[in-house]
């Protein structure tokens, strides 16, 4: 996995270091009651390409990317502070979501 994308501040305001999940993870983290590598978001999305005319077999590895968004606590819009680009794990459970690495 590679980080492609990390920043602090939010990306519709510019509010640095806004993300209110992140700021709560960050002083739980400080308070040594949250592990150091503890990524505080509202959500996280694994996007994945897949060339449907050659549709991937169960357990194939296949490009992949995931983003983390966290609500800023300043004008309450969502952002994107961190993409990371890998590959996704086909699962074996039909309707469950790609493993990503």
């Amino acid at each position: 996995m590679e980080v492609t994308m990390e920043r602090t501040d939010c990306t519709w305001c510019g509010a640095e270091n806004s993300g209110v999940m992140g700021q709560i993870v960050r002083d739980e983290q400080a308070l040594g009651k949250i592990s150091e590598d503890v990524i505080g978001r509202i959500a996280e999305k694994v996007y994945v390409i897949v060339d449907m005319r050659r549709p991937p077999l169960v357990g194939a590895r296949i490009p992949a990317a995931k983003a983390y968004a966290d609500v800023c606590g300043v004008c309450g819009r969502e952002f994107s502070f961190r993409i990371e680009k890998g590959h996704a794990t086909l699962p074996m459970q039909p309707g469950a979501a790609p493993i990503f690495q």
